[in-house]
């Protein structure tokens, strides 16, 4: 009896510390944007794509791709649409249009390796991502 109770005490004491634990995480947050170019709404044609990534500055193996549209608009629904976790992220983007023709109209300035482009994300307001 009395080691049934020491075994059901240890298993709760596990479990809330467990609780405890996960909960304590980087919180993510889902973000919307728009992409422009020099204050200008950057807007592509029909065969324009943008491609864009947002990669953890503290940890570049750790990239979340956006949802852009031709607009310029975004979002950032994070893995399994639970959102980013607040922190710094390089900006990776490339605006190809034609996208058949592979043509970046940014000319690689801000592709994985060369962007010198960060945001940081602190909440779920909305952010820009202004290019030259």
């Amino acid at each position: 009896m009395i080691r049934t109770r020491l075994l059901v005490s240890a298993c709760l004491a596990v479990a809330s510390l467990s609780f405890l634990v996960a909960g304590c995480g980087n919180p993510g947050v889902k973000v919307n944007g728009t992409i422009t170019k020099k204050g200008a709404p950057f807007q592509l044609s029909e065969k324009g794509v943008f491609q864009l990534t947002f990669d953890d500055e503290s940890n570049p193996k750790e990239t979340f791709p956006a949802s852009p549209n031709k607009d310029g608009s975004f979002t950032i629904q994070g893995r399994g649409g639970g959102g980013i976790p607040y922190g710094k992220y390089v900006v990776v983007l490339h605006a190809m249009d034609p996208y058949d023709k592979q043509t970046d109209l940014l000319k690689g300035k801000y592709a994985r390796g060369k962007s010198k482009l960060v945001v940081e994300i602190k909440s779920a307001d909305p952010i820009k991502i202004d290019v030259e």
